[in-house]
C-alpha cells in the first residue's frame, strides 16, 4: 500500500469516526429509545473503523467498553455536540492529546455558560491532570475535573458585559514530563445574530 492509499484510508477513517461520535451521542441521549437503526449502524461503523485500522496498524484510543460506559454514566446526556479532531495524534506517543470533545455549545449569549468534557488519549500514562485553559480576561473558567475514563469535565461562563465576538478560548494539556499539545477553541458569543462556533488545532 502506497502513501496515497493509506492518506485515501485515513480521510475515510476520519468521517466514519465523526459519524459514530454523532450516534453514540444521540444513543447517549435516547437510552433504551434508541432505534435499532441507529444500534446497528453504530456496531456496523465500529466494525469499518476495526478493519481500517488493522490495514494501517493503528489502535483505535477509545474503546467500546469506554463508550458504553460513558452511556450508562450519563454523562453525555447534557452535550448537544461532538467535534472530533483530524490529525490530533502527535508524533511522539507518549504526549497526551484531545482525541475529541462534546460541548453544550459554541455559539452563546453573553451571561451563559459553555459546558466542556474533554476526551484525553494518553498512551504514555504521563498525564496528571495538568490543564492549562486561558480565556478572555476576567471571565470565568472552571478547572477541569476528572470524571472518569480518561474524560475531564469544565464550565466557561461568560459574563453578561462581554462584547459579542469570537473569542479563543487556548487549551493546552501537559504531562510530568512536559509534552504538551495546545488547541484553540473559538466561543462565538453572540447578541442577536447567531453563528455556528469553530474550531481550530494550534499544535
Amino acid at each position: 500500500m502506497d502513501d496515497q492509499d493509506q492518506e485515501h484510508l485515513s480521510q475515510i477513517r476520519s468521517v466514519l469516526r465523526r459519524r459514530l461520535k454523532i450516534l453514540e451521542l444521540r444513543e447517549a441521549k435516547m437510552g433504551d429509545n434508541t432505534p435499532p437503526e441507529v444500534i446497528m449502524e453504530t456496531e456496523d461503523l465500529r466494525e469499518k473503523i476495526q478493519d481500517i485500522n488493522s490495514t494501517l496498524s493503528l489502535k483505535e484510543p477509545l474503546m467500546d467498553e469506554t463508550i458504553s460506559s460513558l452511556i450508562k454514566s450519563g454523562l453525555i446526556k447534557d452535550f448537544n455536540y461532538v467535534e472530533m479532531l483530524d490529525e490530533a495524534s502527535p508524533d511522539d506517543k507518549d504526549t497526551p492529546y484531545l482525541d475529541y470533545f462534546y460541548f453544550s455549545s459554541l455559539d452563546v449569549k453573553s451571561g451563559e455558560e459553555v459546558h466542556f468534557l474533554f476526551w484525553v488519549v494518553d498512551e504514555g500514562m504521563n498525564f496528571a491532570g495538568r490543564w492549562d485553559i486561558q480565556f478572555e480576561a476576567g471571565q470565568v473558567v472552571l478547572q477541569p475535573h476528572r470524571v472518569g475514563h480518561g474524560f475531564y469535565k469544565t464550565t466557561v461562563r461568560i459574563f453578561d458585559k462581554l462584547t459579542p465576538s469570537e473569542y479563543p478560548l487556548i487549551v493546552t494539556i501537559t504531562d510530568m514530563k512536559d509534552n504538551f499539545s495546545k488547541y484553540n477553541i473559538i466561543i462565538n458569543v453572540r447578541n442577536t445574530r447567531r453563528r455556528r462556533g469553530s474550531l481550530k488545532n494550534d499544535r
